[in-house]
């Protein structure tokens, strides 16, 4: 996650160099942080702490994620009955992605694909966007606390609301939902 972080703001710094600056800025999940060190929100120094440190607690969220073909109003009666699992990601209008834990997701990637739809495992280690994350909310939350945010400078969309952010990314509580909820990229 730090090198993906760190690579994106070289590329943003790399276009500012060339004279090309942002009217706008979005990114998907770990790409939130990207885009808000693009519009002054974060120093570099300060995100790259905080994705260090999301890496090592989404790292202890050992789960399954699955990509399915299918929208989110298709997929949400499979993830239902189960409270370790979630719909993680919405990239598309049929594109999700269930994230949760290793016995429930093999129980829901059978019956999904027995309903005839397409999905494969990613090769992810860890249930990103579940409830799996729960126990580590806390932790992450303080770690924001101890990093300055600032207002960002230009418009910033949310991928955890598909919507315009401003002083919200300012709250340490919005980057703990944004590490817990989901990725509502399509929106």
């Amino acid at each position: 996650q730090a090198a993906n972080f760190a690579l994106e703001c070289a590329l943003v710094e790399l276009w500012r160099s060339w004279g090309v600056e942002p009217d706008v800025v979005l990114g998907h999940s770990l790409g939130d942080f990207a885009a808000a060190y693009a519009a002054g929100v974060l120093e570099l120094e300060a995100g790259l702490e905080l994705v260090i440190k999301r890496g090592q607690l989404m790292a202890t969220a050992h789960g399954a994620m699955w990509a399915v073909m299918a929208s989110e109003a298709e997929m949400r009666p499979f993830v239902t009955d189960y409270p370790d699992v979630a719909i993680g990601v919405i990239n598309g209008p049929q594109s999700v992605v269930l994230s949760g834990a290793h016995e429930s997701m093999a129980e829901i990637a059978a019956a999904v694909q027995a309903a005839g739809f397409k999905m494969r495992k990613l090769a992810i280690p860890m249930a990103a966007h579940s409830p799996l994350l729960d126990p580590v909310l806390d932790e992450f939350e303080a770690a924001v606390r101890r990093v300055t945010l600032r207002s960002p400078q230009l418009t910033v969309i949310s991928s955890m609301t598909g919507q315009p952010v401003t002083d919200e990314l300012t709250d340490p509580r919005y980057w703990r939902q944004h590490l817990r909820n989901t990725v509502r990229f399509a929106d």
